[in-house]
């Protein structure tokens, strides 16, 4: 049942194939078994369970982030988080390519701002280390001075 409900979102527009999904992701109902895969590898000195992760981009604002890592997966990045909130690009951003089954995406940083992710990144961060996966934080600015704002507030709560 589950399956044909995953391929239905490729019928969905675009914009709504990627909101569907994420719904679907953050309500449970997608819920992958974890694959163990023992593969590790070191990275700043830490070592990862494995080298396969997801890359910025998919979980802007760290929202999926604990129900994407029961699959094990050695790490996942968040973001890219913005010091403002940002509504990112005009829809349409997202095209579909059938094709190659695949989606492109121009969202422009879609961002519900740093305040609001630093808010929540100790639960997040809990959660994550409890399914040993090591979290990338992915942080854009448009300034120095954006950079090292938050790259100062996340010293405390990141370490």
């Amino acid at each position: 049942m589950l399956i044909r409900v995953l391929k239905l979102l490729n019928y969905l527009p675009p914009e709504l194939t990627y909101e569907t999904s994420h719904a679907l992701i953050r309500s449970g109902i997608v819920n992958y078994r974890g694959y163990e895969l023992e593969m590790p590898v070191e990275v700043n000195g830490k070592s990862i369970k494995n080298p396969l992760g997801l890359g910025a981009g998919i979980d802007k604002d760290g929202f999926l982030a604990p129900w994407i890592a029961r699959v094990g997966i050695g790490f996942i990045t968040i973001g890219s988080i913005t010091l403002k909130p940002r509504p990112g690009n005009p829809k349409p951003r997202i095209v579909k390519y059938p094709s190659f089954k695949a989606m492109v995406n121009a969202m422009g940083l879609p961002s519900r701002g740093f305040i609001d992710f630093i808010s929540r990144l100790p639960s997040i961060l809990n959660r994550l280390r409890g399914l040993g996966t090591y979290v990338i934080i992915s942080l854009a600015g448009f300034s120095i001075g954006e950079f090292m704002y938050m790259l100062n507030n996340l010293r405390g709560v990141w370490c």
